[in-house]
């Protein structure tokens, strides 16, 4: 099929003047919403003079991902390989907006087509591997990342999502292995160190799991993770007070209500631990007023609440306390649990990754 060569676009204003407008401007991270309809008026214009025009679909389907419009990115995407079924990079861009909107079947299914349409294209084995990783063929996922390393070996978001795959399996020596190697290759990069830290607790291994939480500190001291997840070192050692610094910096420079939800409650932990219920209680009041469906933080409160009804001899405060704890424990019973076993999640992209 003869190959149509669709790199500039002319555009004549009413005013007579003529400004051309790149295509690789839609690669651009800076590329204004008006500027994307306008690009897309554009292509709709040669779509109509030429309906066999790939090109123009595949880039009108760009400027619609840069809209958030994946539907319609998807159909103009679609358009492009059935115009031309030998068309990579379609394809890789169709798998990566399938992979982000969660229909991981039909993600692989069109990574599949790009390997056999060039096994060297870049990316494909890593995006791949991700798409095998939601669906948890981990062996899959390993062999497509194993390949991605081999072209580019480097590469650390491949050696993380590696990493993350051993985590799950429980096979935590390998994982710390790969963590490693990630870190010789950046060794300023906090997120490595945390995410080690995390797999040295998930391994009971406590004291260098505080030792790279300290360090993910010392390279960036302003996200609200690293603070939460020292702070419960801290608690665990029994150093309460740098616990409770810990947990109120995080609290400071938590800007995700969830997260800041799960601050509130791990401070008000210590709080119980350190017997200062009424300020445990005003913490889950907090992350309650923040979270509703906490079902933890009800569950805290509800036995916070029993325990000070059995401490009081005041009749008044005893039926107060037994019914805010009798409210608190039904309303646990009723939300789903808030908090997961595993301490490690892996940031699947949620941007979509096309080439030119």
């Amino acid at each position: 099929m003869k190959k149509v060569y669709f790199i500039y676009i002319c555009v004549i204003f009413i005013t007579g003047c003529v400004t051309t407008i790149s295509v690789d401007k839609l690669f651009d991270k800076n590329m204004t919403e008006s500027e994307c309809q306008q690009m897309i008026k554009i292509l709709s214009t040669a779509i109509l003079q030429n309906p066999m025009n790939w090109e123009a679909y595949y880039y009108r389907g760009a400027a619609y991902i840069k809209l958030n419009d994946y539907d319609l990115a998807i159909d103009d995407i679609s358009n492009a390989i059935r115009l031309n079924p030998e068309y990579t990079r379609a394809y890789f861009a169709r798998g990566n907006l399938f992979l982000v909107t969660n229909n991981c079947d039909a993600a692989l299914s069109d990574m599949n087509n790009v390997v056999k349409l060039d096994k060297n294209y870049n990316n494909v084995y890593y995006n791949r591997g991700l798409i095998q990783c939601k669906l948890k063929n981990y062996n899959e996922a390993i062999s497509d990342f194993n390949n991605d390393l081999i072209q580019n070996q480097n590469h650390i978001k491949a050696l993380e999502a590696k990493a993350f795959i051993y985590y799950k399996l429980i096979q935590y020596d390998e994982a710390i292995a790969i963590m490693k190697k990630a870190i010789e290759i950046d060794d300023k990069n906090d997120h490595l160190y945390f995410i080690l830290g995390i797999i040295y607790e998930k391994n009971d291994d406590y004291e260098r799991a505080f030792y790279y939480y300290n360090l993910a500190i010392n390279f960036n001291n302003s996200d609200a993770k690293y603070y939460n997840y020292r702070g419960i070192q801290y608690s665990k050692q029994g150093k309460y007070a740098e616990a409770l610094n810990d947990f109120s910096r995080a609290i400071q420079l938590c800007d995700q209500n969830n997260e800041k939800a799960l601050d509130y409650y791990n401070r008000s932990s210590l709080y119980s631990d350190l017997e200062d219920y009424q300020a445990a209680i005003q913490d889950l009041n907090i992350a309650i007023e923040i979270n509703p469906s906490f079902k933890e933080a009800y569950s805290s409160r509800g036995k916070i609440y029993t325990f000070l009804s059995e401490q009081t001899r005041d009749t008044t405060l005893i039926n107060m306390y037994a019914e805010k704890a009798k409210d608190d424990l039904e309303k646990s019973v009723i939300f789903e649990k808030v908090f997961d076993e595993d301490l490690l999640k892996y940031d699947f992209p949620t941007e979509i990754i096309l080439s030119k």
